[in-house]
């Protein structure tokens, strides 16, 4: 991830994401052929907390490409303790097939706050502003 705090301090962390936070709101930009594991997603949160200064925010990811979230990865993305900080997530998909499977996904691994797809970034962001009650 690029970690980019409004141009005040940028920082390498790792190849898989770009993160830039606009309080109260944290971007998760996912980079094309991204493998999520574990470590990554880990990574990810850690970068996420240093850049809210550890406050809680509502997390904005675009995954309108390509991602292979293998299961230890999935299992560390609904870690209540590892993503404490997130008040709410509104992930941006390509489609609505995709948008689809990944509710039923999401059906069966409950994440620790409200989570929702979209395939339209300014609903995606009208929803999180409703969210900001729950930070």
């Amino acid at each position: 991830a690029i970690i980019d705090n409004n141009g005040a301090e940028n920082k390498e962390a790792m190849k898989e994401a770009i993160l830039r936070y606009e309080e109260p709101v944290m971007f998760l930009i996912l980079k094309d052929n991204t493998e999520l594991n574990q470590v990554n997603v880990r990574e990810i949160a850690d970068s996420a907390s240093e850049l809210s200064a550890g406050k809680p925010y509502l997390l904005f990811s675009d995954a309108r490409v390509n991602i292979d979230i293998s299961p230890d990865g999935q299992s560390a993305a609904a870690d209540r303790n590892l993503l404490s900080l997130i008040g709410a997530s509104a992930i941006l998909v390509s489609s609505w097939p995709k948008k689809f499977v990944a509710n039923l996904y999401i059906r069966f691994n409950k994440t620790p706050f409200p989570l929702r797809l979209f395939t339209s970034a300014k609903e995606a962001l009208n929803w999180l502003e409703l969210q900001k009650k729950v930070i």
